[in-house]
């Protein structure tokens, strides 16, 4: 790939990890709630419709975040390589 293309895609996949991050927090602030606050909330017994939605955008959330942090790093990896390659 030409230099410009490398740089141009890592950037894409930057941008595109820093947007994850941002969804990503604000799923986990909607998840946590109050208890960011530092309030003690009661939460839901096990097995009840609202601790298994719970559970499930808690899965979903960690599973963005690793997805986020992948495409941040191969971005900055393919921008490297493209400030390192000659014309």
């Amino acid at each position: 790939m030409k230099k410009r293309a490398l740089t141009l895609v890592g950037a894409v996949l930057v941008l595109s990890g820093l947007a994850v991050a941002l969804i990503t927090n604000h799923y986990e602030t909607t998840v946590m709630g109050q208890a960011n606050l530092g309030i003690a909330v009661l939460v839901p017994k096990e097995g009840r419709p609202e601790w298994e939605a719970k559970q499930r955008l808690r899965t979903e959330i960690e599973w963005l975040f690793w997805v986020g942090l992948a495409l941040t790093a191969g971005g900055v990896a393919l921008q490297t390589a493209g400030a390192l390659r000659e014309q």
